[in-house]
């Protein structure tokens, strides 16, 4: 009966719901006021439980199967996590959802602007995968959202933060051969030889050197580099004029470092030569006399010294005076006095 009595000393017995395999459970059954009544129950399918509900008239004719649609829910919210920069991150969110049915994912920031361009997600698996670079450090929120076929959806935000890795400095481009003369200021910025790829990183700058003989060259010596810009400047001595030795003349094979402030380091080496330039002898000393009229033989006394700074290396020949060459001159008594000048310096 409509109140649910039984009419009659028989039971009707019949099948109610379509799927029969797996497991049906949890029956119930409602009384309607028009002498029928409503069976719902549950169907497990591929292992998803489903709410059917099937109505039948007052004959017991069955009117019609419905399926209620379970909707997509967040199993377990998704957790903060890190990944370090140029390293492949990669999360399934899929497993944060759970529904009856199919679920197709999506992903946005929190705001709803678009994920950054390294980061993305798989609409059918929902694995969110990406590859960011030192541009990308940071936090972000990220919104996953979880939509079934019937457009019912759940959504879960959590943060992704991209630490960021020291990375070594790098050599940008080689340092060239150079060259420069002695007793001539030398100046170099090396600092644009090198980068480092790490926002704010500093780098500090040393150098070392051997000359042409293979001897180390310490700070105090006519070469050195400024740590903070890098730049390498001196000015080479020429000759010594005392011992005839080269100084600062010959090549030199500098190595150049970069290091930042994790103590990563990039090097490059490079040879500099210092030219020697030819510098004019002097002549120094008095070499006086007089001449006494009608003698046949006069001498002079005294001495004359040439050198040249430039050493053995640079030899130079005494040449004699002309004795053709002079001028003339007299005081008021009528003494004569001749200037000799060599015309060869």
């Amino acid at each position: 009966n409509a109140d649910g009595s039984v009419n009659g000393a028989e039971f009707l017995v019949f099948l109610v719901n379509n799927q029969i395999d797996n497991m049906q459970s949890y029956p119930s059954t409602t009384a309607l006021n028009d002498g029928g009544f409503v069976i719902t129950w549950e169907s497990s399918q591929d292992d998803v439980n489903n709410i059917y509900t099937q109505r039948f008239d007052a004959e017991g004719n069955a009117l019609g199967e419905v399926t209620f649609n379970a909707l997509p829910s967040l199993s377990s919210a998704i957790s903060d996590a890190s990944t370090n920069e140029d390293a492949v991150y990669s999360y399934d969110a899929s497993s944060n959802f759970s529904a009856p049915e199919a679920l197709t994912y999506s992903a946005t920031l929190s705001d709803g602007s678009d994920l950054p361009s390294w980061l993305s997600i798989n609409s059918s698996t929902g694995v969110l995968s990406g590859t960011p670079t030192n541009a990308d450090v940071g936090a972000i929120d990220v919104t996953v959202t979880a939509t079934d076929t019937n457009s019912a959806s759940i959504s879960d935000t959590y943060t992704l933060t991209v630490n960021s890795i020291n990375h070594t400095p790098t050599l940008s481009s080689a340092i060239s051969d150079a060259f420069t003369n002695e007793d001539v200021p030398y100046s170099y910025d090396t600092s644009v030889n090198f980068s480092d790829a790490d926002e704010g990183d500093t780098l500090t700058y040393s150098a070392t050197f051997s000359n042409k003989g293979g001897s180390g060259i310490d700070s105090s010596s006519w070469l050195s580099i400024d740590s903070t810009t890098g730049i390498l400047s001196g000015t080479p001595a020429g000759e010594n004029t005392t011992i005839y030795n080269d100084e600062d003349i010959g090549i030199y094979n500098i190595t150049v470092t970069a290091t930042d402030s994790e103590g990563a380091t990039a090097s490059d080496t490079f040879y500099l030569l210092v030219n020697q330039v030819n510098d004019a002898p002097t002549l120094s000393g008095d070499y006086t006399g007089f001449v006494t009229k009608g003698a046949d033989t006069n001498t002079a006394t005294g001495a004359l010294i040439a050198t040249d700074v430039d050493g053995p290396a640079d030899p130079f020949e005494y040449v004699y005076f002309d004795h053709n060459n002079y001028i003339t001159g007299s005081d008021e008594l009528g003494n004569e006095t001749r200037t000799y000048t060599n015309p060869q310096g």
